[in-house]
C-alpha cells in the first residue's frame, strides 16, 4: 500500500489535533523560543544537568545511536525536565528505530504543541492514516502475532516486529500496528486507521 499524499488541509487537521496553531499563526511567531533551555523553577544544578543530557542526546542522534538517545530521553522525562521540541523529535526518532509507533506519535504530538511545523505534521498524518490501535493479551509465548501480508515499508515491518517482541516478553501489547489483517493465536483480526482500538485477550473466549 502506498503512503497517501497529504494535502495542506490534512496537515492542518493534524496541527489542530495537536492543539497547536498552524504555521504562520501567533503561536508559531515565538520563533525558536522552544529551543532555549527553560528554567521553569529548576535550580542551576538541575538546569546544567538538563543541558548536559540534552546536548548528549543530540550528539548521539547525529551518530544514529538511537538506543542511547532513548535512554537519555527517559532520564530527562523521569527527572521532570521541561523538554523542548528537539528533545521530543529525537525521542520520536529513537522510538521509530525500534518500531514503537505509539511513542513516535505521542512524542511528535508534544513537539507539535511546542512549535508546529509541516514536516512533523506530515509525519503525524502518515501515522494516523496508516496505523491503528490494538490491545493484545497472550495466554502463552506460543501465541504469536503474524501479518497476513508483511508490509514492504521498513517502519511498518519494524512496528510488527516490535509488537511481537513485546508480546513475547511481557504477554501484552498496547500500541499501534500498520493497517492490515493479522493472526494472533487462533484469532484473525483487521487493523484500520482512525477506529477504536482492536482488543483481543486470548484468556477470554
Amino acid at each position: 500500500m502506498r503512503s497517501p499524499s497529504w494535502s495542506s488541509s490534512a496537515v492542518l487537521a493534524v496541527l489542530l489535533f495537536a492543539g497547536a496553531a498552524p504555521v504562520g499563526c501567533a503561536a508559531h511567531a515565538r520563533g525558536n523560543d522552544d529551543e532555549a533551555p527553560k528554567s521553569n523553577g529548576l535550580s542551576e544544578e538541575q538546569l546544567a544537568e538538563y543541558n548536559r543530557l540534552s546536548e548528549r542526546a543530540q550528539r548521539l542522534g547525529e551518530k544514529t545511536t538511537w538506543n542511547g538517545v532513548e535512554r537519555i530521553f527517559l532520564q530527562m522525562e523521569e527527572a521532570g525536565f521541561p523538554l523542548n521540541q528537539t528533545d521530543y523529535l529525537l525521542g520520536a526518532e529513537a522510538a521509530r528505530d525500534r518500531g514503537d509507533m505509539k511513542n513516535v506519535r505521542d512524542r511528535l504530538l508534544q513537539a507539535m504543541r511546542l512549535s508546529p511545523d509541516l514536516a512533523t505534521g506530515r509525519s503525524l498524518a502518515e501515522i494516523q492514516g496508516n496505523y491503528g490501535a490494538v490491545v493484545l493479551v497472550a495466554k502463552n509465548a506460543e501465541e504469536t502475532l503474524r501479518p497476513a501480508v508483511r508490509p514492504f515499508q521498513p517502519d511498518r515491518g519494524k512496528a510488527i516486529d516490535y509488537a511481537a517482541s513485546v508480546l513475547l516478553e511481557e504477554g501484552k501489547f498496547d500500541g499501534l500496528l500498520p493497517v492490515g489483517t493479522y493472526t494472533f493465536g487462533d484469532r484473525t483480526f483487521d487493523v484500520a486507521a482512525g477506529t477504536e482500538p482492536v482488543e483481543i485477550d486470548l484468556n477470554k473466549k
